[in-house]
């Protein structure tokens, strides 16, 4: 059997805006500027480092751009903000 997201899980249920933007606010992003972000695992196949190598790009030419990095270190293991 193929893998599947589960959308009865509660972390797939829907979020309001609101509830995202508060979120993002929690963890210090400001809602009113663009962002780039990946959520994944931190690990070689996930290319991390090349999303970085892209925020950096990008920034260049949108200054006000937010890198956000959001997953965790294994399948098992922590999740990281």
């Amino acid at each position: 059997m193929f893998p599947a997201i589960d959308p009865l899980r509660p972390k797939n249920k829907e979020m309001s805006t609101d509830e995202a933007k508060r979120i993002l606010r929690y963890f210090g992003v400001d809602t009113n500027r663009p962002v780039i972000a990946q959520v994944s695992r931190f690990d070689p196949w996930k290319d991390p480092v090349g999303v970085i190598k892209a925020y950096q790009l990008a920034k260049k030419k949108i200054p006000d751009l937010q890198l956000i990095l959001v997953g965790i270190i294994s399948a098992r293991g922590t999740i990281l903000i």
